[in-house]
């Protein structure tokens, strides 16, 4: 490698990640990088590892909440610092206040320098550059360039603080005429609020104008009341209005000319749904008429139904009623005759430590005798029944409370509960 090479070469890490000036230059650079380069951190010591710890213990160093160090003597220190630096400050910036301002207090009066200087006057301490002999003592001073004093509004001649010989001259100044249009000329006295001439009658129309000014403003901003959904301008809300009512009998009209012809002849056209008002009697009774009609027609149907229901139930009656008499109440008598229940030994009976026995549902056999009985005891009337004669004698409930299609409700209490054959259809 020549001396020019060598001197071209990167030396750091730096180096290598810079701009090459050519492309070449660029991948010779980037192979030297990957290959024949050592990184500089690996020849250093090893770096000093900052763990969570100590971070966290340098961050309890300062309390946040009562702003101030944990440890005393670092609080005590750092507000000694803090004394310190302030009162120098609020030292030096006293010392630039005395040379730049005045050496006396400007609303007690008071001198500055009364620690160094008792007694004596401020204003002779030489706290401000003397002046030279050289040329009078007015060009000291600046001028302010106008021609009175601004304290009180007095020429330069009558109040200055110079001698009256020396004081500057003043010149007097003509105003330039000023020319003010016609037009701007006012009639109205600003000061007393009045015209100069006909002050009553021009005030009078001063505020009819201002009313009607008043009103158009208004008018043209507020043409729509929001709250009563109304026009303020009466004549705007009644052409509205009529535009309103004009746009609906359109609609209505056009609605009706679409309404198919069969259509047109339905129930709710001769009536409104809403009030119930009748607006064709006739065309109203004929409907009901019609609908009375056609439910006369269907009423012996739900009639015939509704029987045929109650027998059904009946019917049932009768085979739940056939089915517990088909049970032999001897199939009871054991638990009466053994005189206690098998699985808790307990005795049958009315006291409080025995066990109560429920009574069968089924009925004894009747003897021959009771059966006698029974015959004797029958009623009048239904022992009086022809053989072919079709008629309910009871076994559980009775046929009342059919509805039958002649008209009636039920079944009349005379007529019992019979039930023909002309009654069924």
């Amino acid at each position: 490698m020549t001396d020019a090479a060598r001197m071209m070469a990167p030396r750091t890490m730096d180096d290598f990640r810079a701009p090459a000036a050519t492309w070449g230059h660029e991948l010779q650079t980037y192979e030297r990088e990957k290959r024949r380069v050592v990184d500089e951190g690996l020849v250093h010591n090893k770096q000093v590892r900052v763990t969570g710890s100590q971070v966290k213990l340098q961050e309890r160093l300062f309390d946040p909440l009562l702003q101030r160090y944990r440890d005393n003597s670092t609080e005590l220190n750092q507000r000694t610092l803090e004394e310190r630096e302030r009162v120098n400050h609020l030292n030096r910036s006293y010392d630039i206040s005395i040379l730049r301002g005045q050496p006396f207090n400007l609303i007690t009066h008071e001198s500055k320098l009364d620690a160094l200087a008792p007694g004596q006057d401020p204003m002779r301490l030489g706290h401000e550059k003397r002046r030279t002999n050289r040329g009078p003592a007015s060009k000291n001073i600046p001028p302010n360039g106008l021609d009175y004093n601004i304290v009180s509004n007095l020429p330069q001649n009558d109040h200055h603080w110079a001698h009256p010989d020396a004081r500057p001259p003043v010149h007097d100044r003509l105003p330039k005429e000023r020319q003010v249009p016609r037009f701007v000329v006012k009639d109205f006295n600003i000061v007393n609020n009045r015209y100069s001439d006909n002050h009553s009658e021009r005030i009078r129309c001063d505020k009819r104008l201002n009313l009607l000014d008043a009103t158009k403003k208004y008018n043209t901003k507020n043409k729509f009341d929001p709250v009563m959904q109304t026009f303020n301008d009466p004549r705007l809300e009644e052409r509205a209005r009529t535009c309103d009512d004009a746009r609906e009998v359109e609609l209505v009209v056009r609605a009706e000319n679409a309404i198919p012809p069969s259509y047109k002849g339905r129930q709710s056209q001769h009536y409104d749904m809403v009030s119930h008002q009748i607006h064709d009697p006739q065309t109203v009774q004929l409907y009901d008429t019609h609908e009375a009609e056609r439910k006369s027609r269907y009423k012996n149907r739900y009639t015939v139904e509704h029987n045929f229901h109650k027998q059904d139930i009946k019917g049932d009656h009768i085979n739940e009623a056939r089915k517990l008499n088909r049970v032999a109440p001897e199939r009871f008598d054991c638990d009466e005759d053994r005189g206690y229940n098998i699985i808790d030994n307990k005795r049958y009976g009315r006291l409080s430590h025995e066990k109560h026995l429920f009574q069968p549902c089924t009925k004894k056999r009747q003897t021959p005798w009771e059966k006698i009985q029974a015959g004797h005891d029958v009623p009048h009337e239904i022992s009086k029944i022809d053989c072919d004669e079709k008629r309910d004698v009871g076994y559980l409930d009775s046929l009342a409370g059919l509805h039958w299609a002649d008209g009636l409700d039920e079944l009349p209490s005379s007529a019992g509960t019979r039930l023909t054959s002309s009654a069924a259809l």
